[in-house]
């Protein structure tokens, strides 16, 4: 499972009361306005939420890409480690990310280079 039952749990509450108020709504998050949030809108939360943290804007400040860039090197580099089979673990990653294809989740590989050297070279011989 991709989440936590927690986590599922709260999707189910909200969206059960967001389906009370609004029971025709298209997306399960949905703007005031009906339609999808912006990139914008959720940079600027994110923001917000990141200084209300204790955290300071500015060098060393996060992004959404940055987590999610990050999470995605991090699962490649501990399935190098676990000397997992890297093409086929791959589909499950990029189903997790809700990557279209595979190519979008083989991005990151590139970023591994002397870690991926090494898998190579194990797995080749």
């Amino acid at each position: 499972m991709p989440v936590s039952f927690n986590v599922m749990e709260l999707c189910s509450k909200y969206n059960r009361i967001a389906e009370a108020i609004n029971p025709k709504r298209t997306y399960f998050f949905q703007s005031i306005t009906g339609s999808v949030y912006t990139q914008q809108w959720f940079e600027g939360i994110f923001k917000t939420c990141w200084m209300m943290s204790g955290n300071v804007a500015g060098r060393g400040s996060c992004t959404p890409y940055m987590l999610r860039h990050n999470f995605a090197t991090q699962t490649l580099m501990r399935w190098v480690e676990e000397e997992k089979n890297l093409d086929a673990m791959i589909p499950y990653l990029s189903a997790y990310m809700g990557h279209e294809d595979f190519s979008s989740t083989y991005y990151y590989i590139h970023l591994l280079p002397e870690r991926l050297a090494r898998y190579i070279t194990a797995t080749t011989f």
